[in-house]
């Protein structure tokens, strides 16, 4: 589903896109250094005011200041402007709703962790709030390029993501006891307490009292305001006692039932979700994150028990059974762009590839009993199997691709004996080294030679095709695909083009122009 960012660079939204979501870009590494450089200046110019080198009156500081501000204003407007809302890309709906979706969507995009620390470094230009300026050094945590493995803030964010439902509820009680208990004292004493003239006094006596910090400022004066005292105090006491107790028990034994709610009522759409986990699976969420590097792309891991430490921290984990078609919501299955099913090592091939056939039929059910009408794609479904007696099975639960992992590499063990130095050739393509292999859609004239294509796509895209693949037969069947093709054979004008490239350069065959994910992102 993704376009390469040589062919969304054609305008200057497309570009914009880039510099701020598109970090591994020629543009987004250029806006990277540009606000690398604008923070550096900026802690620069705070250090000199905090060490009294410089006045805060004076018209350079003043300059500098507003300066500053008003580049990191702009950069924030850009960031939230050339955001792609998800369900746009997903949803083909009304006037109406679209331009509802970009505000709602912006505004879900604004409320994310890292996004919040961008506005509260914004409000560094209220002459008392400078000292925010500072929090301009935690921007520097979302730069990949300054971690070898893996962003700090990425994991705080997902944890603060993934118990979002967990938190509100609890911190929605505590303010929701404050403000009552700050109305009922104010009720009580308004009229005889000078030192309470406002609800909003009541309300900070509250706080003040309930979290122990006790100023004395304000005291109750009669014996019902001391009796709501000793409530609000018993109050205290429990609710920082719930408060201790949910960050150190309780919220490590419910953290997957809350995390699994939470997404399935989150909105994600056009997500990839992996079904099951294995050790040996490691490798292949290295390769799906390496594979969406260029994209702001979700993806879940669906499998049953507590998330392993060896998950990468930007990978969502959902527990749940992917056999079990009541539990597929956990995932947001129906909202997904693509499934994996891979099979486990730790059990016979044959009980691994009836365990994958029984998960991907499961998805297939679901999908066509309970998926919305108005998708422009099924969901795509690449299902691993580890004997090959049952690829058939696989095709037929509704597998779209299956891949025989073991005899893939059995094969080319044995190729690599007789034909010396192809496994390391294939082993390099099939993972992302310098080249890969690529199938992709081009304006294709019926009766354009096969040699006039090849030297057409070498001349305009520099990438060298191989062969084509025919479109998909009505009957379910996988499309063919041809590597022999001569040089005077003519084509029809539906094919697809198989090419080696550095990265991808043509739009692929299962998706329209009008679905590429970044249009949503």
């Amino acid at each position: 589903m993704e376009r390469p960012v040589e062919a969304t660079q054609g305008s200057v939204g497309a570009t914009i896109h880039a510099m701020f979501h598109v970090p591994d870009s020629p543009v987004g590494r250029w806006a990277t250094r540009i606000v690398v450089a604008l923070i550096a200046l900026s802690m620069v110019e705070f250090a000199l005011e905090v060490g009294g080198v410089v006045t805060t009156g004076g018209v350079v500081h003043r300059v500098v200041t507003w300066t500053l501000t008003a580049a990191f204003l702009v950069e924030y407007v850009l960031r939230v402007a050339s955001y792609r809302v998800p369900e746009l890309a997903f949803y083909e709906r009304g006037l109406l709703w679209r331009v509802r979706m970009h505000v709602l969507g912006r505004v879900r995009f604004m409320l994310r962790p890292i996004m919040l620390v961008d506005l509260l470094a914004l409000l560094a230009f209220v002459p008392a709030l400078r000292g925010l300026r500072a929090v301009r050094l935690v921007r520097l945590l979302r730069f990949r390029r300054m971690f070898r493995y893996a962003t700090p803030l990425a994991s705080v964010g997902r944890a603060l993501e993934d118990n979002a439902l967990l938190f509100g509820s609890v911190l929605g009680v505590f303010f929701g006891a404050v403000g009552l208990a700050g109305v009922t004292i104010w009720v009580v004493e308004g009229d005889v307490n000078a030192e309470l003239r406002t609800v909003g006094d009541g309300i900070w006596w509250v706080l003040v009292t309930v979290t122990t910090v006790g100023y004395g400022d304000i005291t109750p004066v009669t014996a019902m305001g001391r009796a709501v005292a000793g409530a609000v105090m018993v109050m205290g006491i429990f609710t920082l006692g719930t408060l201790a107790g949910l960050v150190g028990t309780t919220l490590v034994g419910a953290v997957a039932t809350i995390r699994a709610e939470q997404f399935r009522m989150s909105g994600y759409v056009n997500h990839i979700v992996i079904c099951g986990f294995d050790p040996a699976a490691d490798m292949l969420l290295d390769a799906i994150r390496a594979e969406c590097r260029h994209e702001d792309r979700v993806v879940v891991v669906f499998a049953p028990g507590e998330r392993p430490e060896s998950v990468p921290a930007e990978l969502i984990w959902v527990s749940g059974d992917p056999t079990r078609d009541s539990e597929l919501a956990k995932a947001r299955i129906e909202y997904a762009d693509a499934a994996v099913v891979i099979g486990s090592r730790g059990v016979a091939p044959q009980v691994a590839d009836a365990t994958s056939i029984l998960v991907t039929f499961t998805l297939r059910a679901h999908m066509r009993r309970r998926a919305d009408r108005d998708r422009r794609d099924d969901l795509y479904i690449v299902t691993e199997i580890l004997d090959d007696e049952n690829v058939h099975h696989a095709r037929s639960a509704g597998a779209n691709e299956v891949i025989e992992t073991t005899r893939i590499g059995y094969s080319m063990m044995a190729h690599s004996v007789f034909a010396r130095g192809t496994g390391e050739i294939l082993a390099r393509m099939a993972t992302l080294d310098r080249y890969n292999l690529y199938v992709g859609k081009v304006s294709i004239a019926p009766g354009e030679t096969w040699a006039a294509l090849r030297d057409r796509l070498q001349r305009s895209h520099r990438i060298n095709a191989i062969g084509i693949r025919d479109a998909e037969p009505e009957d379910g069947r996988p499309a063919r695909m041809r590597l022999d093709l001569s040089a005077d054979h003519q084509l029809l004008g539906t094919e697809a083009v198989v090419y080696i490239a550095a990265r991808r350069r043509l739009e692929s065959p299962d998706e329209d122009p009008q679905d590429d994910p970044r249009r949503g992102r």
